[in-house]
């Protein structure tokens, strides 16, 4: 029977798969739809059968990217707004505000892991940076200067 809870990873498979996520985040940042997973084992300095080993088809590097990302950001935002936040509708607009953020920084990642076009992503998020910066000049939202503009790879759109 097969069981819902990951496995846990000897500490070197537990480190290669770290490797592969932040050059897999890389790699689709900055090539977006034109980057190969070749590249990214190139990049996390492995081997492509360790790559496949952890990350069975080109999808998954993708998803763990968006996972990570989730994980760092938005989930804590969700359950600090459950526990610390006195003002529920404060905490409620974190929580969008907080995703939109995260998303942004990721177009391309999500362009390759076919969740956007690039020609969608670039309309998407180019809306929503104009709105968010609208909010943030208005003092409806907070600012993050962490937030990089989003951008697309332009190469991918002419195919």
């Amino acid at each position: 029977m097969a069981s819902d809870s990951p496995r846990l990873l000897r500490a070197d498979a537990a480190r290669n798969a770290e490797k592969i996520i932040l050059a897999a985040r890389e790699v689709f940042t900055s090539q977006g739809t034109d980057a190969h997973l070749d590249d990214v084992a190139r990049r996390a300095g492995v081997g492509a059968a360790t790559l496949f080993r952890r990350f069975p088809d080109e999808a998954a590097p993708l998803r763990a990217v968006l996972d990570v990302r989730f994980d760092e950001q938005v989930r804590p935002v969700i359950r600090a707004a459950g526990r610390h936040d006195p003002d529920p509708a404060t905490a409620l607009a974190r929580v969008p505000e907080t995703a939109l953020e995260s998303v942004a920084g990721d177009c391309n990642v999500l362009a390759a892991a076919g969740v956007l076009t690039p020609a969608t992503g670039e309309e998407s998020f180019a809306a929503l940076h104009t709105l968010l910066a609208r909010g943030q000049d208005a003092g409806v939202l907070r600012h993050a200067p962490s937030a990089p503009r989003p951008t697309v790879d332009h190469r991918a759109a002419a195919r």
